[in-house]
Formats: C-alpha cells, structure tokens, sequence
C-alpha cells in the first residue's frame, strides 16, 4: 500500500499548479480537474494519517513501562487502529474502483496530452508567482500566531507552505538560487508543522478512542485505562517558530 505516498503528493503538486497558474489556462476546466484531485487525496489521506497515527501512538507507548497495564494498553491501541485501518482501506478500494476515479483519470490524460494552457509568463512572471506563495504563507503563519496557534490554522499554514516549496521547485530552472532557497525554507516550516500537526492528529486519535468505550461496556474499563495511559505520556505542546 505504499504506493500512495507519492501518488498523494504528485496529487498536492498537480492542484498546486492548477490553483496558483490557473491564469494561464482555462479556469473551469482547471478548478473540475482540481476538485477530483482534492476527493482523490482525501481517499488517499484517510489511509495515510492512520498509519502516521499508529506511529505517534506507538511512540507514546513506548514510553509507558513494560508492565501488564502498559501492555493492555497497546493491545487495546492495535485493535482500535486495525479496525479503522481496515475501514479505510476498503473505502480507497472503492473508490479506485468507482465511476468517479476513472473521470479523474481520463481528465488526466487530456491535461497530458494536451494541455489546455492559454498563455505563456517570463522570468519576471515566475518571480511574482513564487512571492506571492511566500506571502500566502508568512500571512497564514502571522494569522496563527495572533489566534494562539490553533491547530486548524496551523494546518493552513502547513498547506501554504507546502504550496510555496512546489512552486519554488517549479521555479528552480529560471529562478535558480533564490527559487532554491525559498523551497528549502519552505520545507522547514513544512516539516515542522507537520510533526505538530500529527501529534494533534494522534491526540485526536486518543479522544475518538475515549469515545467509544462507551459502545462497548465489556471493554470500557481496558479502553479507560489505555486513554489515561495515553494521555499522561503526551508531551507538553511546543510554540512554532515563525518564519518563512
């Protein structure tokens, strides 16, 4: 299932350049092209923040002593993960197999063989297209620091961020230095949001398991029990620096 790594990606870097030069092409053939990349990553995404989850929880129990509570707990954990991994896995599975997957897939093969691209930019045009991003993203990041760092805008910043470094890439043949420079701060701040925001994601994790102890009375007690251990190894949150 690894295979969907980079397919996420080059999903992020095509709507990228659909969103930031849809100028230079038609705008509502860009945006119905765009809006099935976005489903499309979304499918893709349910499956991979599990896995990223499974990983940020399994640290936290790493840190729990290896005693018979501590080891109820990551039993508890590997039951939850397993049936939600599972759950997701069928829905991608449906999804490639859909009407809809293969609409996407043949507005792909239009875009490549084809490119509907009205217009063509200098240099000077690639630079303002690679400020702009820059600006997008130090805006995000100054929003979140005046609201306390909430993750929802933590999360906006990230994607500004992640939109800036492909453009910055895109930018790298005429840019060359400055194109480079961008994309590596760029990448910073990418990967530090992204630490902070699957740590949030893993505590989301921890509340949806909490949830659902009630469903289940025979388990509540070993579910209560796995949610406290969980709980109590969660670090306390650290500030972002802010800078892009």
């Amino acid at each position: 299932m690894r295979w969907y790594i980079p397919t996420r990606v080059a999903s992020r870097r095509y709507r990228t350049v659909l969103r930031d030069f849809v100028d230079l092409c038609n705008p509502e053939v860009a945006m119905v092209l765009e809006e099935s990349l976005r489903w499309h990553a979304g499918v893709l995404g349910a499956v991979r923040d599990l896995q990223v989850g499974r990983v940020e929880l399994s640290r936290l129990l790493d840190e729990l002593p290896d005693n018979g509570q501590a080891r109820q707990a990551r039993h508890v954990v590997e039951e939850y993960l397993s049936h939600r991994e599972r759950a997701a896995v069928v829905a991608l599975e449906a999804a490639l197999d859909s009407h809809r997957y293969q609409r996407m897939i043949h507005q792909l093969t239009i875009w490549h063989e084809d490119p509907p691209v009205s217009d063509d930019r200098d240099d000077a045009d690639v630079k303002g297209y690679l400020n702009r991003a820059r600006r997008r993203v130090r805006r995000r990041l100054e929003e979140a620091a005046d609201a306390g760092q909430p993750e929802e805008l933590l999360h906006d910043a990230r994607k500004a961020a992640k939109r800036a470094r492909y453009i910055a890439e895109l930018a790298e043949r005429p840019l060359g230095r400055k194109a480079r420079a961008v994309a590596q701060r760029t990448i910073s701040v990418q990967d530090t949001l992204g630490a902070r925001q699957d740590a949030a994601f893993a505590q989301e994790l921890i509340r949806d398991l909490a949830s659902r102890a009630a469903d289940d009375p025979a388990d509540r007690n070993a579910v209560r029990s796995a949610v406290a251990l969980l709980t109590a190894a969660i670090p306390e949150g650290e500030t972002i620096p802010f800078s892009a």
